[in-house]
């Protein structure tokens, strides 16, 4: 029996000296005791040991669902390079001690992020940004985003090269002096809403700005 984990199988086949493999396939077990699970589209909720796991699974289920059941600490940036999903906080603290970013969002993707409870918070105090986006789309709904590094250069939200960023609620928020709260570079902007607390927001050369 395979226990708890994630597996990557592929095939090889060789003839006449030549080999050649197939694409990777991976297959992800798990119990049904994790603290992070994934839903998707259909309806199907699984339990994942992870938060990185489950958000590893939401990038290969369209229009899914990562719920936080407990808090969660990564210690190595989130890296979201393919998918849209959404991650709810569900009033639970995700603590990143990363140095570049808790949240990398990359390649054109697309994640949504939510707290369907009260509480719920990205926060970090040894990352330079919090949220990065570069060619990707980001929309947040609800929840806190802060940074508390005391270095000067760290911010919450830093959006670059293309895509779109919607803020619709939320607190962005650092209690640190920081050079900027919010930065975001030639892409599309749409804000209807949400609390911006302890810096300035940055638009530069942006594509399109809606407030």
């Amino acid at each position: 029996n395979l226990g708890e984990g994630t597996y990557t199988y592929y095939c090889a086949v060789t003839c006449d000296g030549y080999t050649v493999n197939t694409e990777n396939a991976t297959l992800f077990v798990t119990s049904a005791t994790g603290n992070y699970e994934v839903t998707s589209s259909g309806g199907l909720t699984f339990k994942y040991p992870t938060l990185e796991t489950a958000i590893t699974v939401a990038k290969s289920k369209p229009n899914s669902t990562v719920k936080l059941l407990a808090d969660a600490t990564t210690s190595d940036t989130v890296e979201v390079s393919s998918g849209t999903f959404t991650i709810d906080l569900n009033g639970k603290i995700w603590t990143s001690n990363a140095s570049a970013a808790a949240l990398n969002i990359t390649n054109g993707c697309h994640v949504t992020l939510m707290d369907s409870a009260a509480g719920g918070k990205i926060t970090t105090s040894t990352a330079s940004l919090t949220i990065r986006t570069h060619h990707a789309d980001l929309t947040i709904k609800s929840g806190i985003y802060e940074n508390e590094n005391d270095n000067h250069m760290s911010w919450v939200l830093g959006a670059y090269s293309s895509g779109t960023v919607t803020i619709q609620g939320g607190t962005i928020q650092t209690s640190k002096s920081v050079v900027y709260l919010v930065y975001l570079q030639s892409v599309d902007v749409v804000i209807s809403g949400g609390t911006f607390s302890g810096g300035t927001t940055a638009f530069d050369n942006c594509d399109s700005v809606a407030l």
